[in-house]
């Protein structure tokens, strides 16, 4: 791709303007989704994933719904709500509630800190939210780096700039959801321009007539990627970078900071239907919660574990066995009171990746009024534990969590 000299490219970016509807139409169909929401939509998926039965209705709110013939989509079948709804997870907005019943909705005082912004603001949030923060595990794809999307959306934009990508046929090059969802976003974000057809075959989405790059997207692509190149993956520097070309940005949207939760913990140390509860205090870490496990079910720990659990982003958290020596995150490194995780969210446990051993640790409770520090202990059990080496080969002992297919089919 031919760059543009910086001068240039600043002078565009300088006099774009961010009022809803422009670059793109990103800020008018988030609000649109955001008053869905706003009272929450029940939802079976793990994911709080937009239901089948809402897909059609959401389509419709957008600025420019595609056309489709699906009796039972999914949400990966519309690139566009699923580029929003990652965008929605990822930056607070909407969050996930499991009582009384499993909603989707939107956060009041995350909306309140949005409605608080200017439109320059709310893009540029969506912005950093887009290249920082969104990955392909809030919707339960693979994504070991977290920067798959990003990738993904930079080649796009790299063939985009190839002579021969305008005699392309879009629908077979975007084969994937993911890719169609990146290029989605693109579109909302005033980076490209996207045609579909304006009807669509039995049982399928509008097929992408056209894609074409703006020069808004051309100079932002070019500067963005200046800015982030190999570094962490960090807002802040998005903003610290950009601001002097954006003057009327002088606040993002970010959750506030979560604070250390003292208390005394109650975990139910589950297998199937085997458990015991361990109590603990705040400062206990996760490689002390997985030995006290595994000695409470009688196993040896002479293999390697991995833990997992979801964030309230909906974003996947692994945390290694610091025997691993390869990862982010390692248990000897994670506290109890450091977990974003609420009173009945649960975190996987994966042990002997040979055999694949898999437990559940649900947090029952935090008594916060209970600060002294105590040795954690086994206070309750039920059920046998199974033997580590000397399984019958039935069925029964094996856990199929993923046996039946979420209601918005991802």
């Amino acid at each position: 791709m031919k760059k543009r000299p910086q001068k240039a490219m600043n002078a565009i970016l300088k006099r774009q303007s961010f009022e809803p509807g422009t670059p793109g139409p990103l800020l008018l169909n988030i609000e649109s989704l955001m008053d869905a929401l706003a009272t929450g939509v029940p939802t079976n998926s793990k994911y709080f994933a937009f239901p089948i039965r809402c897909l059609a209705d959401m389509n419709e709110r957008l600025v420019t719904p595609v056309a489709h013939k699906m009796k039972r989509p999914q949400l990966k079948s519309f690139p566009t709500l699923a580029g929003l709804f990652l965008l929605l997870r990822a930056s607070g907005l909407a969050v996930g509630a499991t009582k009384p019943k499993r909603l989707l909705h939107i956060d009041p005082e995350m909306r309140e800190k949005w409605d608080e912004l200017n439109s320059t603001e709310q893009y540029m949030s969506l912005l950093e939210t887009w290249w920082t923060k969104v990955a392909w595990t809030m919707l339960g794809e693979s994504d070991p780096f977290e920067t798959k999307l990003q990738s993904d959306t930079r080649n796009l934009y790299y063939q985009l700039s190839e002579p021969l990508m305008n005699a392309v046929d879009w629908n077979d090059h975007l084969y994937s959801w993911d890719h169609r969802t990146a290029a989605a976003l693109l579109e909302q974000f005033g980076w490209t321009k996207t045609a579909y057809a304006t009807a669509a075959a039995e049982g399928k989405v509008a097929e992408i007539r056209s894609i074409e790059k703006t020069d808004f997207g051309d100079a932002m692509f070019a500067t963005l990627n200046d800015v982030l190149g190999g570094r962490k993956r960090d807002g802040s520097i998005i903003q610290r970078e950009l601001q002097s070309l954006f003057p009327n940005w002088k606040n993002s949207l970010r959750p506030a900071e979560q604070a250390f939760r003292e208390g005394r913990y109650k975990l139910r140390l589950a297998w199937m239907k085997v458990w015991r509860r361990l109590e603990a205090p705040a400062t206990t870490s996760l490689e002390d919660v997985t030995r006290l496990l595994l000695e409470s079910f009688d196993f040896e720990q002479d293999h390697l574990y991995q833990l997992s659990y979801r964030t309230a982003s909906g974003k996947e958290v692994t945390v290694e066995d610091p025997r691993y020596h390869d990862g982010k995150l390692f248990a000897d490194k994670v506290r109890l009171g450091e977990l974003p995780l609420k009173i009945g969210d649960s975190i996987g446990l994966l042990f002997d990746f040979g055999d694949c051993w898999r437990f559940t640790i649900t947090i029952e409770s935090v008594d916060e009024s209970a600060t002294d520090d105590f040795a954690p202990v086994i206070t309750a059990s039920e059920g046998e534990a199974p033997k580590q080496y000397d399984l019958d080969d039935d069925d029964d002992y094996y856990d199929d969590d993923d046996e039946d297919e979420d209601e918005d089919g991802t």
